[in-house]
């Protein structure tokens, strides 16, 4: 039986039901009568938009026009069928630039600037006259177009990332043909032009990557395809990234899902580029080898989010390195002098391309120590130098590239001063210091920042890592890098609160999402809340009814987590 309202159509009626029963409230409050009419006066229509969480009262009119029209357009479509749908838009294109009642139309479906989005659609339109048949197939694309980036968080950048890839590919006819023929590919490419810069750009940066989405199939790093080859890495990865984001806008893989699949194509990266950085060194210096002739081993390890499996669209990778032992090349360099060169290269690759960036503070003695170090200074830095700290950060290293069998006695090693003893009191303090340190500091931190401030991501990671060098040390099950999988075994083994863990794991949830829509609706990563019209398009994209209670909830979020952490470090601490 097929459903009278898909989900996205009842999840638009009810977000307009929501919005409008506010603004009734609103009204009625500020008349002290029932009262449903928006007000004409310029100054009253300001002071409801600042209310209702608009910057502005034309950014209010813009989302109170778009609730109306789709609301308008579902009601026709269910209860009159096509009888009643309003007339097709092509008339769009056949009116002057500047026509009022083009911008009027565009204005009620949800565009802020109607004119200029009048003009980007009449320049699709010329574009698709360079090939026979481009102007029907791009009026046959119009009605969803519009209707599409109606309801994405923000229409007018949706269409104006629709018009810059539709130039960037340089052959607007094939391209409107392609997206008239396969529904699927069609409904992407607009999800993707209007709910993510980050993915709009990749697309706009290497038009060629949208011959691959065709298909709908799921791009692996092939070794045969990138062999040697920096920028087919690169290519591959982007269409992997594709591939994620995609899935992940459609609603086709849970957060979790989408934030493992980023880790394991990291991985594919680090290990293709692994090869490109290895051979050329080894050709110039020989292997290095250990005074009994033997080859060195070396290992590549991993901590942060990318150890804990739980990488973000755009985050770096947090890497450093060690090598098995002293002596040296064919060629006489030392083994030193060759890994510390060959960690370099590999973090220069990576970088080339703009593959990742990667993060080596986790290396012992920090920023200013060599980038790689032997398995047996490792050991001894950390049985006689290693930071208190260090213990909690490593409790989330894993082995990502290099020789598995001794990436996994440099493990041993790590496991064995990670949980060389109990938690107690000075250490929990230790960590409480050293968290408050990591918080926003001056006064000019007036943006929420959702990652490192009170209440944010990093005290969620906090407890579940300080619990898990707690009760790890006696059951090795507990000993895991993934934030979720910590929190949940806690909970499961009675080592936290129910209720606490519980909510900790929602909270988590829902500050990763947010931290997710922000680093697919920008080109740079950003810990921070964005402000005025960036945050009412992200919480759009995230389903808030409002930019004020979007905003409202993350607060709420924010300041519960934050009570948590400061209660279970208190009962640590004593």
């Amino acid at each position: 039986m097929k459903a009278a309202l898909t989900a996205a159509e009842a999840s638009a009626l009810k977000n307009a039901y929501e919005f409008f029963r506010r603004v009734e409230n609103l009204l009625q409050i500020a008349s002290g009568r029932p009262d449903y009419a928006v007000p004409e006066d310029a100054q009253a229509l300001r002071a409801l938009a600042l209310v209702m969480g608009y910057e502005d009262a034309r950014a209010f009119s813009a989302a109170l026009a778009g609730h109306r029209l789709r609301v308008r357009r579902l009601f026709a479509a269910l209860f009159y069928g096509d009888t009643a749908a309003p007339r097709s838009p092509t008339w769009l294109l056949e009116v002057e630039n500047g026509s009022a009642a083009a911008k009027a139309d565009l204005v009620e479906r949800g565009f802020v600037d109607g004119a200029a989005a009048h003009r980007r659609l009449q320049r699709l339109a010329g574009m698709g006259l360079l090939l026979s048949g481009g102007r029907a197939h791009f009026e046959a694309l119009l009605p969803e177009l519009l209707n599409s980036l109606a309801a994405a968080p923000d229409p007018d950048q949706g269409l104006l990332r629709f018009t810059q890839l539709v130039e960037a590919y340089g052959a607007p006819g094939a391209l409107y043909s392609l997206l008239q023929e396969h529904t699927g590919f069609r409904t992407l490419i607009i999800a993707i032009c209007g709910s993510s810069r980050f993915l709009a750009d990749l697309l706009r940066r290497d038009p060629a990557l949208l011959d691959s989405l065709v298909s709908q199939a799921s791009q692996g790093l092939e070794p045969s395809q990138v062999r040697g080859d920096l920028r087919a890495i690169a290519r591959m990865q982007n269409k992997s990234l594709l591939r994620i984001g995609a899935d992940d806008l459609m609603g086709l893989a849970t957060e979790e899902e989408t934030f493992l699949r980023l880790t394991e194509l990291g991985e594919e990266v680090l290990q293709a580029v692994y090869g490109l950085a290895w051979r050329p060194l080894v050709r110039r210096w020989g292997k290095p080898r250990n005074r009994q002739g033997r080859d060195v081993r070396f290992a590549v390890l991993a901590g942060g989010k990318f150890g804990g499996r739980e990488v973000d669209f755009g985050s770096d990778l947090d890497l450093f390195f060690v090598y098995e032992g002293d002596g040296k090349t064919r060629r006489g360099v030392p083994n030193s002098v060759f890994f510390t060169e060959f960690s370099q290269r590999l973090i220069a690759l990576l970088a080339e391309e703009g593959l990742y960036s990667v993060d080596a503070r986790l290396r012992p003695e920090g920023a200013s120590a060599p980038m790689a170090i032997s398995l047996v200074g490792y050991r001894r830095y950390l049985a006689q130098r290693a930071a208190t700290w260090e213990r909690m950060a490593l409790s989330r290293a894993r082995q990502v590239a290099g020789d598995a069998e001794f990436g996994a006695r440099v493990l041993r090693a790590i496991e064995r001063f990670v949980y060389s003893r109990e938690v107690d009191a000075a250490l929990v303090a230790q960590m409480q210091e050293m968290r408050q340190r990591m918080e926003p500091q001056g006064k000019r931190q007036v943006r929420i920042n959702i990652k490192r401030g009170p209440g944010g991501i990093v005290d969620i990671e906090f407890v579940a890592q300080v619990l898990v060098l707690k009760w790890g040390y006696r059951d090795r099950s507990l000993r895991v890098g993934s934030t979720r999988r910590a929190l949940q075994l806690l909970v499961e083994q009675g080592c936290l609160d129910p209720e606490r863990g519980h909510f900790l794991l929602d909270a988590y949830e829902y500050l990763r999402a947010v931290e997710k829509g922000m680093r697919l609706a920008s080109e740079r990563a950003s810990d921070a809340l964005p402000t005025g019209r960036e945050l009412e398009i992200l919480s759009r994209a995230l389903g808030a009814k409002d930019v004020a209670a979007f905003q409202d909830e993350v607060e709420a979020c924010m300041q519960q987590t934050r009570r948590v952490f400061s209660a279970l470090f208190a009962e640590l601490t004593n």
